[in-house]
């Protein structure tokens, strides 16, 4: 071999070897920036999300707080008088609130009143099962409907086995919130 010869491959193998190093180092850099990146874009996916759902569980609880603290309601769980039913809880009412069930439970864990509602057709459909077997059962530790004061409020997801729903659960309350 011709010391030109010897010269080109030791020049070739140098820059090769510079270039895989070149290649190893830069990629490590890449690829961890990218991977930071793509963790940061994530943990931001998920506040957003986790935002978005603790705003929806808030506007959830709002939205029937007027009819946990008022005279008629705390009457109704009371005497279950078929007025309050017939004027309050029409499918137009329903439909306007968005509910898809509604359940009034006394003190002593007995259901009231409940119907379910279907919003697409606005026609009226029995709670599920599981549901009020939930409610019935009220089993050690379940806070679904434990209420320490007059202003704890139970809200949030609950899964049954036909799927999750939003649920919320207040005392009920006369309109001077007593």
């Amino acid at each position: 071999m011709k010391l030109r010869q010897k010269t080109l491959l030791i020049i070739s193998v140098t820059l090769t070897g510079l270039m895989a190093a070149f290649y190893a180092a830069s990629s490590a850099i890449l690829l961890g920036s990218i991977r930071n990146a793509e963790k940061q874009e994530a943990m931001q996916s998920v506040k957003g999300v986790r935002s978005l759902l603790v705003q929806t569980q808030e506007d959830f609880r709002d939205r029937f707080s007027d009819w946990s603290a008022w005279d008629d309601t705390y009457t109704f769980i009371q005497d279950a008088n078929k007025t309050y039913i017939e004027s309050n809880l029409v499918p137009e009412q329903l439909a306007a609130l968005r509910i898809n069930l509604i359940l009034y439970v006394n003190t002593a864990g007995q259901i009231v009143y409940g119907t379910g509602f279907d919003l697409k057709n606005q026609v009226y459909k029995p709670v599920p099962k599981a549901l009020r077997d939930r409610i019935l059962r009220r089993t050690r530790g379940d806070r679904l409907l434990q209420h320490t004061d007059l202003t704890t409020k139970q809200t949030g997801i609950l899964v049954l086995p036909d799927g999750p729903i939003w649920i919320t659960s207040q005392p009920i309350l006369t309109s001077k919130a007593e």
